[in-house]
């Protein structure tokens, strides 16, 4: 507030009957009062006294919400999650985004936990979840890496003699593919970016019941394949 024209000499702002602060105009009838920060949404009102000790009507001002909430705590999250859920500032709107798109956005409860519907996510993606108040504030993002949890599918598995040096077949590309005689493991290989695999093992009596399964980076490992040693 100004007085351009001089008329008055001190100022005071209050919150309900409490005095807040006050301060002498400057000769130019400017002021400012230093007072403690303020609720948002808390009411104050501003007077002016003359060197006669006459004092204004009151101006009302109500104090606006800057500060943005607090990054929200995000919950794990999987390549099967269809929802996101977390602690966030009571009633704002968190929303969930996969660079710039967005993915759902759902209202806080009044103690702060949320869920966001999404569509599941691949394993490596990076989401991030922020919370904007009734204010329009948006806190920082918070980075989630959706977790992969979806063991490989079942290797599939070419014939296996008794002279048989080597297992092949197809297992998730990348997937690191073992080969049991029971709980014996007779070798393990990494299947390539293609999928196929080539296990080098010592030949197996006929009859033999090898057990296959892939394992990807995550370490979720597949079903196991049962394939028997056939003679040659």
């Amino acid at each position: 507030m100004v007085d351009r024209w001089g008329l008055f000499y001190a100022y005071t702002v209050k919150s309900g009957k409490k005095v807040l602060g006050s301060s002498k105009a400057s000769s130019k009838g400017e002021f400012s009062v230093k007072i403690s920060a303020q609720k948002a949404g808390t009411k104050l009102t501003v007077s002016a006294k003359d060197k006669a000790g006459n004092v204004s009507s009151g101006a009302s001002v109500t104090v606006k919400d800057a500060i943005p909430p607090a990054k929200p705590t995000v919950n794990k999250i999987t390549n099967k999650s269809k929802v996101v859920t977390g602690k966030a500032e009571a009633n704002s709107t968190v929303t969930v985004k996969k660079g710039s798109k967005v993915l759902g956005s759902a209202k806080a409860s009044s103690k702060g936990s949320f869920s966001v519907k999404i569509k599941a996510q691949k394993a490596g993606s990076k989401l991030t979840i922020s919370a904007k108040d009734k204010a329009g504030n948006v806190s920082s993002g918070a980075s989630v890496t959706v977790k992969d949890v979806i063991p490989p599918a079942k290797p599939t598995v070419n014939r296996v003699t008794n002279k048989s040096k080597v297992v092949t077949g197809k297992a998730e590309a990348n997937s690191t593919v073992t080969v049991k005689n029971r709980n014996k493991v007779l070798g393990s290989a990494k299947a390539s970016s293609k999928g196929t695999f080539s296990v080098k093992i010592k030949a197996q009596k006929a009859g033999t019941k090898l057990t296959i399964t892939a394992k990807d980076k995550a370490g979720n490992v597949s079903v196991k394949v049962e394939k028997k040693v056939v003679k040659y």
